[in-house]
């Protein structure tokens, strides 16, 4: 896989990490129901006290897919992105 020993069927880790993923765009996609959060609320509800590069890049990833599944909005003001749910 690029890092460490490399292993043998890969499909196992690629459903846990597709379940992961599914998983924590649900999340998201609960917590923007709940409050429509700015960008940099949502990522710091998230990733509470682990904000990072790959946090940021990771957040970006469940707002596009929810974004292609039409289940959010965002919304510009003030120099800051809002999401609200559709």
């Amino acid at each position: 896989p690029g890092h460490y020993e490399p292993f043998g069927d890969p499909t196992p880790y690629i459903e846990e990490q597709t379940e992961r993923i599914k998983n924590r765009k649900e999340q998201c996609f609960q917590i923007i129901v709940s409050k429509e959060p700015s960008f940099f609320e949502l990522l710091n509800t998230l990733y509470e006290n682990r904000v990072s590069p790959m946090a940021f890049s990771m957040m970006v990833g469940y707002l596009q897919l929810l974004e292609v599944e039409e289940r959010i909005k965002l919304k510009h003001h003030n120099d800051q992105v809002f999401i609200k749910a559709r």
